[in-house]
């Protein structure tokens, strides 16, 4: 049977996903969001430079809930606000759509009780399901890293990095608007509030899910962030970055047990030279019983005419990949099921550990 898609914006990793809808025979395109004024009205296959569609953008979330489909890519940019996008997700969903983002979602109970129990009502009453995924987070530390703990006798401590050199990406508005990058270290962290709880957020669901599935024992979080700033001119894809403002970020969370890091969540966003340990790509430790080292490293495909990157793909990659296990799934919030990981002695209650509204 072919399962009916709408595709919500067309970004950079939209574009990728958009094409996938369209070159598949299995899947069908019946609704295109986008948010530029620009390609409202455009035929999807001219966006990303397939043969017409028959499908126009649309930047009307009411012409979008109206349309009978079974799925929703739902790739916008990251919000402000954790619950920037709430309100959207939830009218999907009661519209009998079943919803894939990637604007966190992936264990949404760690973090907010509340909206977990909003949205899981919303799954329900349409009969749908819901599911976050991405490659950071969703997949990286929620599947690959915990699937890793399966071949230890014993886990003492996990930690997952994200390290991307942002220095060949060339929109401005990547690196200088959603980076930030380019001010001064006091003007950054000013700017950052709603970044910082953003982020608070979507990685709060993977520590609260790393925490409940292995068990290791843990006593509170730990913040420990910083910016990197230029000590000469940084010259990007996108512009310059003048020497003494911010050229790089390091965004880190700690599960403690003590002085121990039980579990580390990072992700260290750059430009420039990169510092001792950064090395583009995915890092995985498990310190424990075999001690478990994975270096996983994205290349761009070779013999394709579109442009996109290889972080594009893999961000795009577990979206699309997941469309039949959700449309097959049952009515709610989809986490995926694990075999055989390791387990720990037991961890208390994430309420007592995190900033949980409930």
């Amino acid at each position: 049977m072919t399962i009916r898609v709408i595709q919500w914006a067309t970004g950079s990793i939209g574009r990728v996903a958009l094409r996938h809808v369209i070159d598949n025979p299995e899947l069908e395109l019946v609704g295109l969001k986008v948010h530029s004024p620009t390609k409202v009205g455009r035929d999807a296959g001219e966006i990303v430079k397939r043969p017409p569609t028959g499908v126009l953008g649309t930047d009307s979330v009411e012409e979008i809930e109206a349309l009978e489909a079974d799925v929703v890519l739902h790739l916008p940019l990251n919000g402000d606000s954790p619950d920037q996008h709430t309100d959207d997700l939830e009218r999907l969903l009661r519209s009998g759509k079943n919803v894939i983002t990637t604007v966190g979602f992936t264990y949404p109970q760690a973090v907010d009780r509340a909206r977990a129990a909003r949205l899981e009502k919303a799954a329900r009453d349409g009969g749908v399901t819901l599911f976050g995924t991405g490659m950071n987070p969703g997949f990286m530390a929620e599947r690959l890293g915990v699937l890793l703990t399966g071949m230890c006798t014993q886990v003492n401590g996990l930690s997952v990095q994200e390290t991307y050199d942002c220095t060949p990406v060339a929109s401005p508005g990547f690196i200088y608007d959603l980076c930030g990058f380019g001010v001064s270290e006091q003007d950054y962290w000013d700017a950052a509030d709603g970044r910082r709880s953003f982020f608070a957020s979507l990685f709060g669901e993977t520590l609260g899910y790393l925490i409940d599935t292995l068990q290791l024992p843990v006593d509170r979080i730990q913040e420990e962030h910083r910016a990197v700033v230029a000590e000469t001119e940084v010259n990007t894809a996108a512009g310059p970055i003048p020497a003494g403002t911010v050229r790089g970020v390091v965004w880190q969370w700690h599960a403690m047990n003590g002085d121990a890091a039980a579990i580390t969540v990072r992700m260290v966003w750059f430009t420039g030279e990169p510092e001792e340990g950064w090395k583009d790509g995915w890092q995985i430790r498990i310190d424990g019983a075999p001690r478990v080292h994975m270096d996983l490293e994205w290349l761009d495909p070779i013999g394709l005419p579109e442009k996109s990157k290889a972080v594009q793909f893999a961000t795009a990659g577990p979206v699309v990949r997941a469309i039949p296990e959700v449309v097959a799934a049952p009515p709610g919030i989809l986490v995926p099921p694990t075999w055989a990981t390791y387990r720990g002695p037991g961890a208390p209650d994430l309420s007592t550990l995190l900033p949980i509204r409930s």
